[in-house]
C-alpha cells in the first residue's frame, strides 16, 4: 500500500475543494492526463498536456459559483493507482443550479508526480479497467 499516493489525493482534494489547482498542476508529470472520455457531462474527452488539462479544469471551474468534492472512498488499487469514489456538489454561476454527482476516478501517481486521472461512471467499472473486482479492492477512508 502506498500511504504516499493516499495523502497526495487527500492533499490534492484539499487543493480542488479551495480551488487552488496551481500547486495540483505545477507537480503533475509533463505527460499529465485526463481522461473523461467515459463522461456523461458537455466537456467529455480526452486532455493532454498541462495547456490542455489546464484550460479544461479553468472551463469546468468557470461554470460553477460553488463546488464541493466529498470524497467517500480512497482505494489504494496497487504501486501507481489509487481509486477516488467521491460524490460532488456543484452550484452554477449564472443558473444558481444546484448539481449533485457521485465520481469514481482511477489516479494514476508515479514517483511523487500525478500522471493522469480517469473518470468512470461506477466503481465496479472503474475497478474492472484496473484488472480488480470489488472483493479485491481495499479502502481507505
Amino acid at each position: 500500500m502506498s500511504q504516499e499516493n493516499l495523502e497526495f489525493v487527500r492533499v490534492a482534494t484539499d487543493l480542488i475543494n479551495r480551488g487552488d489547482l496551481r500547486p495540483l498542476l505545477e507537480d503533475a508529470a509533463d505527460n499529465f492526463t485526463m481522461d473523461w472520455s467515459n463522461s456523461i457531462g458537455p466537456l467529455r474527452g480526452v486532455y493532454r498536456g498541462r495547456e490542455q488539462v489546464t484550460a479544461f479544469l479553468e472551463s469546468f471551474f468557470e461554470a460553477w459559483d460553488e463546488l464541493r468534492w466529498d470524497v467517500q472512498e480512497i482505494i489504494d488499487l496497487d504501486r501507481e493507482h489509487v481509486l477516488v469514489v467521491s460524490d460532488v456538489r456543484m452550484q452554477g454561476r449564472a443558473s444558481g443550479v444546484v448539481v449533485q454527482a457521485a465520481g469514481n476516478h482511477v489516479w494514476t501517481i508515479r514517483t511523487g508526480k500525478l500522471e493522469g486521472i480517469k473518470v468512470f461512471q461506477s466503481k465496479p467499472e472503474a475497478l474492472e479497467a484496473v484488472g480488480l473486482s470489488e472483493q479485491d479492492a481495499h479502502a481507505d477512508s
